[in-house]
């Protein structure tokens, strides 16, 4: 925005409003979640330690039952990859049997 008003001489004002609640990951599910995706995943597999902004109605859920958010990463190597919304995104579909393995022995060990 501040290059935008730069550039074009404008005076821009907004007021970023969130209506979403917080999306809480279960401490329990976090473990569960972390010991399998590491087994799975092996030196590919990241415990995001800090928040992650994101507006997710999945919060609402996560209020009145334990929740986890996962986020699959599934960029091609050696490859340009570009972000999610952009005409040229593409991903790995390779991501597709070790995410679903994943999800899948979380679930099997609750």
């Amino acid at each position: 925005m501040r290059f935008l008003a730069e550039d074009t001489g404008a005076k821009i004002k907004f007021n970023l409003e969130s209506h979403l609640p917080s999306a809480i990951n279960n401490k329990h599910l976090v473990k569960l979640g972390s010991a399998i995706g590491d087994e799975i995943f092996k030196d590919k597999f990241i415990l995001g330690e800090k928040p992650y902004l994101a507006g997710d109605n999945a919060a609402y859920y996560f209020q009145q039952i334990p929740g986890l958010r996962i986020v699959f990463f599934a960029e091609k190597e050696n490859e340009i990859n570009y972000p999610l919304h952009n005409s040229k995104f593409d991903f790995n579909e390779d991501i597709f049997s070790y995410s679903l393995r994943t999800i899948y022995n979380i679930i099997l060990n609750l």
